[in-house]
């Protein structure tokens, strides 16, 4: 019998750096499932109201809808894969272009993301509960 073929998903997936104590106010993806992969460091990540603290090799996965965020809880710097399924979520990521050449500010992140989140399903529903 022949075996059935093999469907990649289509999605996109990017290297985070996250500082310590770093990480992204709680909110949801309307489209896209999320998938974090540890390399380095420790993540705790909170998930429809469950904390999970994640080190090296270990992954959480955060479904379309469902209210997510994390936080580098290492003593520095931390690494993850992190992918989204499908992949059409990429432009969203132009929130943290440089502004006149230089990293924007918290508060121009901030802006920017109130302002790209709506063209891509992405709500924000509040400060980070970590």
């Amino acid at each position: 019998a022949a075996s059935a073929p093999f469907h990649a998903l289509e999605g996109f997936w990017f290297i985070l750096t996250e500082p310590r104590s770093g990480g992204p106010p709680l909110h949801t993806h309307d489209s896209e499932d999320e998938l974090f992969v540890v390399l380095e460091g420790e993540f705790t990540f909170t998930i429809g109201g469950r904390v999970k603290q994640v080190g090296p090799g270990g992954s959480a996965v955060a479904p379309r809808g469902v209210a997510h965020c994390f936080k580098n809880c290492s003593n520095d710097k931390a690494r993850m894969l992190v992918a989204f399924t499908p992949g059409s979520i990429e432009a969203f990521f132009d929130y943290g272009l440089p502004v006149k050449g230089a990293a924007p500010s918290d508060e121009q992140l901030i802006k920017r993301i109130g302002e790209l989140g709506p063209q891509y399903g992405v709500t924000l529903l509040g400060p980070s509960p970590l």
